[in-house]
């Protein structure tokens, strides 16, 4: 029995062996789940990216002819019904001379984060780079004449950022042939016959050509992609087998296939600032914005607090996720002050704090009324996002053994007293004789180290 069991065995590891080399190259079909936690471990252990949209759509910036859009600046082609003749228009407009890639993914790297995507085509249809397929791109149609993609490229891996690119293949309001209009998104006010549109013809002779170009021309580490299902089961088998011939490695988010199916990609995009409150037991990101809108609106000045992106970030962290977090440049090159500021804010968090968040787990033990925890190799974190008021922490569900207690930001790892007895841990924190050093009031972390 034992024998037969074993002889099973070695056969079921030879031929997913084979499977997964045969895959690693040339297969298209959904990616099994090892291959996907081998594809993703970089991207597991990164945790904290920065999403950028950025295009024509600066230029108006929410306003279109004195009125506000309360929708998504980056929409506001559709919502404003703008002709493709007069959006062309904004392109003559948009020259951003202050545009300086190496500041921006500086910006990025002090925030803590390890890999930036940015809009290389939005669903307006204009394309951030060097277009051979189309001569409606930044550096044929603008004066500005340069390739934002290929500098801000260059300057991710001269920082060692992992650099991606978004792409939108079901909405492109700019084309005549894309989007059906099943769900109402296609460019009906220029083309309102839906029967002259093959959407077939623009996958093949423009989004699928755009996509080669990008994944040619720089060396991506994300294709992420923002669908509404238009496309075929087909057509999302020729997308993958394009990007693993030409970068078996790149990463693939779950919108290439359906909003929110994890059938196809690498790891699953969660709704727009959606987060999963438990572990889904697979990689997901949320895809997050610093204010309300994604690209800019000079009307929306509501933004996160340092605070509340510590808290998003370790929440999201703590259920097994990762964190996009999007700006939105000025048509001027220029980042919002306001950004910045919370940017560097988290950064001198993370500076702190980071061993909690990078390459972290979630923890499995049940979510304490302070805050959150995180877990690494035989260590447990405790976010404390509200401190205790007599500086006694009452944590309950570790069931593991623990050796010691520390502040994560101590210097010196001065043991911390606590009592730990079967439901819980209470943990003794005399506030005076704390460095003050390793606390912070968005979050302090304690460690425990535990024997497993």
């Amino acid at each position: 029995m034992k024998f037969q069991t074993a002889k099973n065995l070695l056969l079921c590891n030879i031929v997913l062996s084979i499977v997964m080399s045969g895959i690693t190259h040339t297969s298209a079909a959904p990616t099994p789940e090892p291959l996907r936690r081998q594809r993703t471990k970089w991207w597991r252990d990164a945790k904290f990216g920065m999403f950028i949209h950025w295009g024509l759509y600066a230029v108006p910036a929410g306003e279109w002819k004195g009125e506000v859009t309360d929708e998504y600046s980056e929409w506001i082609m559709f919502h404003k019904k703008i002709t493709v003749s007069e959006y062309e228009l904004l392109a003559k407009k948009f020259n951003p001379e202050k545009f300086n890639a190496d500041a921006w993914v500086k910006l990025a790297k002090q925030a803590g984060m390890k890999y930036m995507i940015i809009t290389a085509k939005h669903h307006d249809g204009f394309a951030m780079y060097d277009s051979k397929v189309s001569g409606y791109d930044i550096v044929d149609a603008t004066p500005f004449g340069r390739d934002v993609i290929k500098e801000l490229s260059d300057a991710c891996a001269k920082e060692g950022i992992r650099f991606g690119v978004y792409y939108s293949v079901d909405r492109d309001w700019h084309h005549t042939d894309a989007g059906g209009n099943e769900l109402g998104q296609s460019n009906t006010w220029d083309y309102p016959d839906e029967s002259k549109k093959d959407f077939n013809l623009y996958f093949s002779n423009f989004a699928k050509k755009q996509i080669e170009e990008l994944l040619t021309q720089y060396e991506l580490s994300v294709l992420w992609f923002d669908g509404i299902g238009i496309k075929t089961y087909a057509q999302n088998e020729e997308l993958l087998r394009l990007i693993r011939e030409h970068h078996p490695n790149c990463l693939v988010n779950s919108r290439l296939g359906d909003w929110m199916s994890y059938e196809w990609g690498d790891y699953r995009s969660m709704d727009d600032n959606q987060i999963s409150n438990r572990d889904l037991g697979y990689g997901w990101e949320n895809p997050g914005t610093i204010n309300h809108t994604y690209g800019y609106n000079r009307h929306d000045r509501d933004w996160k607090s340092h605070t509340e992106i510590i808290h998003m970030l370790v929440d999201i962290a703590s259920n097994g996720g990762n964190y996009l977090l999007n700006i939105g440049p000025r048509a001027d090159g220029t980042i919002p002050a306001e950004s910045i500021r919370v940017l560097q804010e988290v950064g001198k968090w993370m500076d702190k704090f980071g061993e909690s968040i990078y390459e972290s787990s979630p923890a499995q033990i049940p979510v304490p009324q302070c805050g959150r925890f995180t877990a690494k190799d035989d260590k447990l974190y405790l976010h404390i996002f509200d401190w205790p008021v007599d500086d006694k922490m009452i944590v309950r569900g570790i069931e593991r053994k623990i050796a010691n207690a520390y502040l994560l930001a101590d210097k010196e790892q001065k043991k911390l007293s606590f009592e730990k007895s079967y439901e819980k841990v209470t943990i003794e924190l005399n506030t005076i004789s704390l460095d003050a050093d390793a606390l912070d009031p968005s979050d302090t972390v304690i460690v425990f180290e535990t024997n497993n």
